[in-house]
């Protein structure tokens, strides 16, 4: 998904930029979303808007197919 349009997608929610995590050639935000402060954004370099600050709000969407769930991690 992307956090520039992610309105205009089938599956968006508003959330709130808490970090940048700059890896190359893309930068992973984390954002609070739906109650929750660990939701990973990946968005490309080339799509990252230089006006983004850790605290704004922003929509972030998906499509269907692109989505990754993962079971929790069982606490040993």
């Amino acid at each position: 998904g992307t956090a520039t349009n992610g309105a205009a997608l089938e599956n968006h929610l508003s959330g709130r930029i808490l970090e940048f995590i700059y890896l190359g050639d893309h930068v992973r935000l984390r954002v609070s979303v739906a109650g929750h402060d660990d939701f990973m954004v990946k968005v490309p370099i080339a799509d990252l808007d230089p006006a983004w600050r850790e605290g704004d709000p922003v929509d972030v969407g998906w499509k269907a197919l692109d989505i990754r769930a993962l079971d929790p991690i069982a606490a040993a």
